[in-house]
């Protein structure tokens, strides 16, 4: 089951989206009023982003946001 990072402002970030155990997987979703603005999945792979892969950055993901979420990857928060 997915573990919510962060919930507000039109966002939902979660940790481990899929069926399988992927503890290393972060969702972002960003609606609008009307429909999803982004929907991609980012591997954290315990020192940061993997380039291979979709790389959360500012402006596209608030770096309040992307602040909170990397402290929570990092185990710093609950």
């Amino acid at each position: 089951m997915a573990d919510v990072i962060y919930m507000a402002d039109r966002w939902r970030i979660e940790r481990d989206p899929t069926m399988a155990p992927r503890p290393d997987l972060v969702r972002f979703v960003k609606h609008s009023t009307v429909r999803k603005l982004l929907d991609q999945t980012a591997r954290w792979t315990g020192d940061g982003w993997d380039p291979q892969r979709w790389v959360p950055r500012v402006p596209i993901v608030p770096q309040t946001i992307l602040d909170l979420v990397e402290q929570r990857m990092r185990g710093g928060g609950t």
